[in-house]
């Protein structure tokens, strides 16, 4: 007898009673998989969801402040998972009003040098009036209203090393609420610190690199040799001359587990420091945000713990009740096959390939309405960011095996070892639960009156 094909019609013949067994096994394997499910898809978003507060990436600077580090902007662009590197240069400089007359009552400020793209690429710096092109020039908001100056109006810029203010025409006015990590120095932690001021004129890199960069290098040299040297920076105690990469990491392709993501960036960032042969330092703005991230994955797991344990002991609560909608009909069916002739060894393959039966159906049910479940809910996302649907469908195998042997095979290996004749003679009750035999409705429409 090929015991497969039996199992499948034994199933097929129990009707209504398999079909409440299924049910039964479906529901409780739904709860199971649901909770693994949302808890996953949850842990695998926060990737995304830690990072994305954090606006700049990497900041990367010269071991020797002598050395120009935009140098490295094209070799550090062509690696892998990059998407966009800008050079940025802060100074420290002093800044007049157009009818200033006098270099002592330089206003300390920061000069920003970026490229005309730099607010597209970095949300740190938004243009909140006029616009920031080729030749252009911003004034953070704090000092246009703290100078009186709007868009078309001249400001002169005090820069170290040059014997006259350097007058620049405002094009614009930035928002620099969201620039902290600017206004950091090389010892600090950009991310998360606290500054005195955001006050900064932001002009054209290519206007740095033709008119500043010479006399605020040769300024920053001397200011470096002479312990007492002062410069206006030094007010902010931040660097006269900080020149600097920004690094926009292609978000998209680091790992969904924050973990995962965390050892990816920081072997991007090795690699990213090799290629210049040790002579750039990177502060990696993302690592200490996964970390915190991956401690919040552990806690989702212990919560799944938590969670799925109780759907665990409710399926095996709800199957051992679900086992009595059919063991009757198994209990004769055993016997009679028993009387027929077949082996005890027979009769217990066919119920191994039963239990396996009901096991893939009872997970194939339970898995579908766990997702169906988890995307009414939760919505379609979490479903999408999990990666473990084949995961969940196989732990929901492996727990329907257990349930399934529990409520089909074990008490099938309890039938065969005992007499046909009692088998046959056994009568079964059916007893009803305490709640159920409890008069609770009488005792809380009492309750109410």
């Amino acid at each position: 007898m090929r015991m497969l094909p039996y199992a499948l019609t034994t199933l097929l013949r129990g009707g209504v009673r398999s079909m409440a067994y299924l049910v039964g096994l479906g529901l409780a394997l739904a709860l199971f998989s649901s909770t693994l499910l949302f808890i996953d898809g949850s842990a695998r978003a926060l990737t995304q969801r830690a990072i994305a507060p954090v606006l700049l990436d990497f900041q990367a600077r010269a071991s020797d402040p002598a050395v120009d580090i935009t140098t490295f902007a094209d070799q550090l662009g062509a690696q892998p998972r990059v998407a966009t590197v800008q050079p940025f240069i802060s100074a420290g400089i002093g800044v007049l009003p157009a009818a200033g007359t006098a270099t002592s009552a330089a206003l300390p400020t920061r000069l920003f040098a970026v490229p005309p793209t730099y607010p597209a690429s970095f949300t740190l710096l938004r243009v909140s009036a006029g616009r920031f092109a080729g030749g252009g020039a911003l004034v953070s908001e704090q000092l246009a209203v703290r100078l009186h100056v709007q868009p078309g109006d001249i400001i002169n810029l005090v820069i170290p090393g040059l014997a006259q203010p350097y007058p620049v025409t405002l094009t614009g006015i930035a928002n620099t609420d969201l620039a902290d990590p600017l206004f950091t120095g090389p010892g600090t932690t950009p991310e998360g610190a606290n500054t005195n001021t955001s006050e900064a004129v932001i002009v054209d890199y290519a206007t740095y690199t033709r008119d500043l960069r010479a006399p605020l290098t040769a300024a920053a040299l001397a200011a470096s040799q002479t312990a007492t040297a002062t410069n206006p920076g030094t007010v902010q105690g931040l660097p006269l001359l900080d020149r600097q990469l920004h690094v926009q990491i292609e978000r998209s392709t680091l790992p969904a587990d924050p973990g995962a993501a965390q050892l990816a960036v920081g072997s991007l960032r090795r690699s990213l420091e090799r290629q210049a042969s040790g002579q750039i330092r990177i502060t990696d703005n993302v690592f200490t945000t996964l970390t915190n991230a991956t401690k919040d994955v552990v806690a989702a797991r212990l919560l799944f713990v938590f969670l799925g344990l109780p759907g665990v002991l409710l399926a095996a609560y709800l199957s051992r009740y679900a086992t009595q909608l059919v063991s009757e009909g198994q209990r004769r069916e055993i016997a009679l096959l028993r009387t027929r002739g077949l082996a005890p060894r027979q009769i217990l393959v066919m119920m191994g390939w039963l239990t396996a039966l009901v096991a893939v159906l009872g997970a194939l049910v339970g898995v579908t309405i766990g997702a169906l479940s988890t995307i009414l809910l939760f919505g379609v996302s979490t479903l999408t960011q999990s990666s473990s649907l084949g995961l969940t469908l196989g732990a929901s195998l492996i727990l329907g095996l257990v349930l399934g042997g529990v409520g089909i095979f074990l008490p099938a290996r309890r039938m065969v070892e005992g007499e046909i004749t009692e088998e046959r003679r056994v009568v079964t009750t059916t007893t009803q639960p305490l709640w159920l035999r409890l008069p609770l409705d009488v005792g809380l429409l009492a309750a109410g009156a």
